[in-house]
């Protein structure tokens, strides 16, 4: 599994203690 639009680092923790593989981290070009 992979999650968009983590924007806590909590939110990443929580992510991976779920199963998440990675974490895609973007700006989006800004």
């Amino acid at each position: 599994m992979v999650v968009k639009g983590i924007q806590d680092p909590e939110d990443a923790n929580h992510s991976v203690e779920l199963g998440a593989e990675g974490i895609v981290v973007s700006n989006h070009g800004r």
